[in-house]
Parts: structure tokens; sequence; C-alpha cells
């Protein structure tokens, strides 16, 4: 527990403040580590999900780009490439 103490208009005051329990990442893990694997699997999920943020800039972009693409490909400007030329026996 922290005691600190401030000096207003001549009166004292103390407050206490108790330090927050906050978890290391060695203890985060360690806690995650118990869960069953279901529930670990839902917790990697929120955690990349937290991660992968939208941006509308990007998506504006990349649809203005295929969309540029399919109405090349349909003007006959550019020719489709067959998918097992792509990827071949995968």
């Amino acid at each position: 527990m922290v005691n600190w103490e401030f000096v207003d208009a001549g009166l004292r005051y103390t407050k206490f403040a108790q330090k927050e329990n906050v978890m290391g990442k060695q203890e985060i893990v360690a806690q995650a580590l118990k869960l069953a694997p279901a529930e670990r699997f839902d917790l990697v999920d929120q955690i990349l999900h937290s991660l992968d943020k939208p941006d509308p800039e990007i998506d504006r972009v990349w649809l203005e780009e295929s969309e540029k693409r399919l109405a090349a490909y349909r003007a006959g400007k550019v020719k489709g490439i067959p998918a097992e030329e792509i990827f071949g026996n995968i």
C-alpha cells in the first residue's frame, strides 16, 4: 500500500492507494496454458482479431484495384491464367 500526502490551502490530506495487481507476460502465458485447448484457441483467436483492425483506406484502394482488373479482363486487355497452371498439383 502506498501512502502519500499533499498540502492544499493549509490542510493536510492523506491518501492511500493500493498497488494495482498487474500480471506480467510470463504470468499471463502461464495462466493461459492452464486453459483447456478449446479455451486457448478462443483466446488466441481473440488476440489475433484485436491486431487485425480493418483500414478503410486500404479497403478502398483494393476495391479500386480489383474493379480495374475485372474491367481489364472483361475488355479482353488481360488474359486469365488457369488455376492449375498457377497452383499445379499442390
